[in-house]
């Protein structure tokens, strides 16, 4: 029985994706390393609110975010390159890389002022999405993400990391999502993830955890002089008071949630969202 249900909130899931693709403008554009990226583009306004994915995920993840705030805004979700609907034929997934991704996609838009949303990896890539788009950027939103920027892994810790994903991926990154959520948790949301991870192409999974737990955002984010707002779960501590020593920080955390908190809790999320964008227009 139980299966039988995860199969069909699985099922659902797809077909709701399914019908949301056959209805959204899509749209595609070439990196700075000529590779394509993929894209959504809905809804009218200004500031645009740009929403970037985490791993092994896609833009998709957004649709909750879409369906809401293109009322009102334009919002744009982009497929970071080797996820989703862009293409996988970059030999290294630098943070910077995927930058430039994101950097692609507004300038061949023309948004001339937009709001950088960021989900997990995505955090440090708007930081450096900022840095390619100047002023054109007037804030960050970070999706659990942003716990504490002072942290830092030395090589040793990022190589035995690695190394469990290298030696097994599937059964490793089964573990890492698994960690990712509360015990409570909806499982059919958790197996949609866990199913997205363990069919992750391994190569691009691993070169961008080497990247990612490489970048240095206390030094990088200090080259950025917007406002940094994080939406975090509650399941991993935020240390705000250090963050605020680095840069013009706030947070807002959501309760009984775990690391996807846009589709874990709508309601909840797209009220501290909007709440986060009227302040950061507010601020501009």
């Amino acid at each position: 029985m139980k299966k039988k249900v995860l199969s069909l909130t699985i099922f659902l899931i797809l077909i709701f994706n399914i019908n949301f693709l056959c209805q959204t403008k899509k749209g595609n554009v070439y990196s700075a390393d000529s590779v394509k990226i993929s894209y959504i583009d809905e809804g009218k306004g200004n500031p645009a609110l740009i929403f970037v994915h985490g791993l092994s995920i896609n833009k998709f993840y957004w649709n909750p975010q879409i369906k809401y705030f293109s009322k009102n805004y334009r919002v744009v979700a982009v497929d970071l390159a080797g996820h989703g609907e862009s293409e996988n034929t970059r030999n290294n997934y630098t943070v910077q890389a995927y930058a430039e991704d994101v950097a692609a996609v507004v300038k061949n838009l023309n948004l001339e002022e937009v709001i950088l949303i960021g989900h997990s990896m995505g955090g440090a890539i708007i930081i450096e999405a900022a840095k390619l788009l100047k002023e054109r950027a007037i804030g960050l939103i970070g999706i659990d993400t942003y716990h504490d920027l002072q942290v830092k892994y030395s090589q040793e810790e990022i190589d035995e990391f690695i190394e469990t994903f290298k030696s097994d991926f599937k059964n490793s990154s089964k573990e890492f999502v698994l960690g990712m959520f509360p015990q409570n948790a909806d499982t059919g949301i958790v197996s949609k993830v866990e199913h997205d991870f363990i069919n992750a192409d391994p190569r691009i999974a691993v070169s961008t955890l080497e990247n990612v737990f490489s970048y240095d955002e206390q030094e990088n984010i200090k080259d950025i002089q917007i406002p940094v707002i994080s939406i975090n779960a509650d399941l991993y501590p935020t240390n705000a008071e250090a963050n605020k020593k680095i840069t013009d920080f706030s947070v807002k955390i959501i309760e009984g949630v775990g690391h996807f908190p846009m589709i874990e809790n709508e309601e909840a999320f797209n009220n501290y969202l909007e709440q986060s964008v009227n302040e950061l227009k507010a601020e501009k």
